[in-house]
């Protein structure tokens, strides 16, 4: 199906987010290169439906823990949830965790997280900040190959003294 619909690649994704500072917004853009279709082409194709078809538009970073930098399917403010969007167009859970030892979680290559109960919560994707081999059976299907200076400055929001990792929300525009 990825071949036939987005053709062999390479597929690029560029992000567009706003960093919220003193109550304003600023413009931010990583682009994304996907791994091979010949190393991941069930999750290749996965992360390109949900982004044709708007699902990551109006979420959010929320999380900048010690290790990765983790997008969830809320609004930047937490009020609205796109959970029901993810699991209604049948791209929201993964059909199964594809992995390659040839496609590590590098520092700036993204992953999906697989949840526990996979039947309600939607997969959520993370930006490695370091080598973490402790994901290695959960997708690694990306690689940041412009903006890294956009992830760096993510790396440097800090949460709440009683959730440290917890962020004032990054919002993904497009």
């Amino acid at each position: 199906l990825v071949l036939e619909k987005y053709g062999r690649g390479p597929h690029l994704i560029e992000f567009e987010l706003n960093i919220w500072n003193d109550d304003k917004p600023k413009q931010h853009f990583f682009t994304i290169e996907l791994a091979p279709i010949d190393l991941m082409p069930a999750t290749v194709y996965f992360f390109l439906e949900q982004v044709e078809r708007g699902l990551w538009r109006g979420t959010s970073f929320h999380m900048n823990a010690h290790h990765v930098i983790l997008a969830r399917p809320l609004s930047g403010n937490g009020q609205v949830s796109k959970r029901a969007d993810f699991m209604e167009s049948g791209f929201g859970v993964l059909p199964f965790a594809e992995h390659s030892p040839q496609y590590p979680h590098l520092p700036y290559t993204m992953g999906f997280m697989t949840p526990r109960d996979s039947s309600s919560n939607p997969a959520t994707f993370y930006i490695n900040k370091q080598f973490n081999p402790q994901h290695d059976k959960e997708p690694c299907f990306g690689t940041v190959v412009i903006g890294r200076s956009t992830i760096d400055t993510l790396n440097t929001l800090r949460g709440h003294d009683h959730d440290p990792a917890r962020i004032r929300p990054v919002d993904i525009v497009d």
